[in-house]
């Protein structure tokens, strides 16, 4: 879901126009509230990493399913 929204925002030209010009960024993320850690979208690796602090190595494609 997160992904498909980042890709949804790059469609829109301001959004397009400004990411080419670097004026803005965009960036994913979400926390697993059960590990208490902090995820980012990285595009380089098509997949979720744990921002920092325990398990900064780990790496998800997705985010956990909700419960």
């Amino acid at each position: 879901m997160i992904v498909r929204q980042l890709d949804n925002l790059r469609r829109f030209p301001l959004v397009r126009d400004r990411l080419a010009s670097g004026e803005i960024e965009l960036h994913g993320w979400f926390y697993d509230v059960r590990q208490a850690e902090l995820f980012e979208w990285d595009e380089a690796k098509r997949a979720f990493t744990v921002m920092e602090g325990r398990g900064a190595n780990e790496v998800r494609s997705e985010p956990p399913p909700l419960r």
